[in-house]
């Protein structure tokens, strides 16, 4: 009987997992019918489950090192993490060469192909005059991985949603935990295990933490620096924040997520990341007012009272210093190295000007100004105006799309994804994060679902 009621028990839970999966769902009926393919097709093919595979393993991919507590597994696996990206980014150069697809249209393929064009163009002088390997994973990482959408649009969205929130708690988890280690005594010798883990990720590269006034800034998984694991965050947020109010139930569980996202982002300290969330929630805020989902906001409104005080009650019980929250806007304060971020960096006008041209400002030595630690400007000198009209307009589709659509249903489903995206390309105007392999994949499986749910209303 034991066993009887035990099996009963595991069968009950199998149910109750599967009922919570499919009742992640718009709120309303109506919207439904924008995941009119999720629901023609929720299982995975060959090329969705290779998909999927390697949007998991490029975020996880540092867990290798990690876990073996082997180094020299480190460079081999994020290889391995770019191979596979190549690897899926051919299937969908095949597909948009060879093939139509509805879900993507011929505008944003016709500019895919131009962009990738535009690149071989760009390499030629490079490779007779300078030939580097940087050049080389320029044109992989900004002219062939945008070609992944047309795997990752095959990805259903009743998964998608299930796995980024793992990949989610799993980036925002490693965070906080060096947060703690680093700027607490909670966990004995917390520094050294922070920074052996550092080395773990980074042999031979990591040499210490960065500082914002007197705290530690962790770097959580990606190794590297604080920008690149906070830009990721920063989209995630937006996202987690976007669907509390679209989904029907479990709004607790996305709310929770969305707070210990931001949380981790806020422990970061990147300022440029941490503003761009903040646009991308205004986003949010203003499009559910602007479409009356009074319903939600009234929930979100409820549960970010509940939030602030029981923050309120932490510090006065236990001595949390609230300060670790918005210490990030010392860096966003005239106190910051804005010196730095805003220094053009000009030079002879000629040669700025090819460079505005025709890019090749940094690989060519050319031109200083595509050196500069804004993102967007580094972009126009080293691949020129014209180049950089057309990756611009690739990352920022499904925006011109959430923006010409007139459905408001369709428009309410799709913001989340919509958000998240124009928090990535915003999140350019300091470092280029969004491009790095631990990141783009994600930027574009969320780029992917934007364009399914456009294409369903239409």
């Amino acid at each position: 009987m034991k066993d009887g009621q035990a099996l009963g028990n595991l069968s009950e839970l199998g149910k109750n997992l599967k009922h919570f999966f499919e009742d992640i769902k718009p709120s309303k009926d109506t919207l439904m019918r924008y995941s009119e393919i999720n629901s023609r097709k929720s299982k995975l093919g060959l090329i969705s489950a290779f998909a999927l595979t390697v949007l998991v393993f490029s975020v996880t991919r540092g867990l290798v090192p990690i876990l073996t507590k082997n180094a020299s597994l480190a460079t081999p696996t994020y290889f391995t993490a770019a191979i596979l990206g190549v690897l899926l980014s051919c299937y969908g150069l095949n597909a948009a060469l060879f093939t139509n697809s509805r879900e993507i249209g011929k505008l944003l393929r016709t500019l895919l192909v131009i962009n990738l064009l535009f690149f071989l163009v760009w390499l030629i002088p490079v490779v007779i005059i300078r030939p580097e390997f940087n050049s080389i994973s320029e044109i992989i990482y900004i002219g062939l991985f945008p070609f992944s959408i047309y795997a990752l649009i095959k990805i259903p969205e009743k998964i998608i949603i299930p796995t980024l929130s793992f990949l989610t708690l799993v980036i925002a988890a490693f965070v906080i935990l060096e947060f703690i280690e680093l700027n607490t005594f909670l966990i004995p010798n917390g520094h050294s295990l922070a920074f052996e883990r550092q080395a773990l990720l980074r042999p031979g590269v990591f040499e210490a933490f960065g500082k914002t006034g007197y705290l530690f800034r962790p770097n959580g998984l990606f190794g590297s620096i604080p920008e690149d694991v906070g830009n990721i965050l920063a989209i995630l947020f937006v996202y987690w924040f976007g669907m509390v109010f679209i989904v029907k139930r479990y709004k607790l569980f996305f709310y929770g997520v969305a707070i210990v996202t931001l949380s981790a982002l806020f422990f970061t300290s990147t300022a440029s990341n941490i503003s761009a969330s903040l646009v991308g929630a205004t986003l949010v805020l203003v499009t559910n007012v602007k479409n009356k989902n009074k319903n939600n906001l009234l929930f979100n409104s409820v549960i970010s009272l509940a939030v602030l005080v029981i923050l309120w009650w932490a510090s006065n019980h236990y001595g949390l210093n609230l300060e670790i929250f918005w210490k990030w806007s010392f860096r966003a304060s005239g106190e910051g190295d804005w010196e730095n971020m805003l220094d053009f960096r000009a030079g002879d006008w000629l040669t700025d000007t090819y460079a505005y041209l025709f890019g090749h400002g940094a690989t060519l030595n050319i031109s200083r100004i595509a050196t500069m630690e804004i993102g967007t400007v580094r972009w126009l000198f080293e691949y020129g105006l014209f180049h950089s009209l057309i990756l611009f307009s690739i990352l920022l589709y499904p925006v011109a799309l959430f923006l010409s659509t007139k459905d408001r249903d369709g428009r309410l489903h799709a913001l989340p994804y919509v958000a998240a995206v124009t928090v990535g390309v915003l999140s350019t105007w300091h470092y280029t994060s969004l491009i790095r392999t631990t990141n783009i994949f994600v930027f574009f499986a969320l780029y992917a679902q934007a364009l399914r749910i456009y294409r369903a209303s239409s």
